[in-house]
């Protein structure tokens, strides 16, 4: 202190008080928590927003909707196995042809058969046999 106040410093003129400042600690959490609550609003209208929009991206991308497949249909099945030593992109990307025996509309699930093998399989993992 010189001269009864305190020095004003060049970090002091830089960061000048706002006038918003709050002066209590009661008031700044008052306000702490206002903005918090605003927050939290905001975020979860945003988080809604894209849950719809990722929503509609996700069922046109796989046509969640009813199956289009029948009986007796030829059908492709994606094919899971890796064959060991080869690329994937060189892999075949579907196997069959096999044939839909059962169709459950509930979950969206199929069994199939081919000439070996019957297998229980999900709707995106079939594609029609041309």
């Amino acid at each position: 202190m010189t001269f009864g106040s305190e020095m004003v410093t060049n970090i002091d003129l830089v960061l000048k008080v706002r006038p918003d400042t709050p002066t209590s600690v009661q008031q700044y959490i008052s306000d702490l928590i206002k903005n918090l609550e605003i927050a939290q609003q905001v975020a979860t209208e945003n988080m809604e927003e894209h849950k719809s929009s990722y929503k509609k991206a996700y069922d046109k991308m796989y046509q969640t909707q009813k199956p289009n497949f029948y009986l007796g249909q030829r059908v492709m099945l994606q094919n899971q196995k890796q064959t060991p030593g080869l690329p994937p992109k060189l892999n075949q990307k579907y196997s069959g042809p096999y044939y839909i025996c059962e169709v459950l509309e509930k979950t969206h699930t199929h069994t199939v058969y081919g000439r070996v093998k019957t297998i229980k399989c999900f709707q995106i993992q079939c594609m029609p046999h041309v």
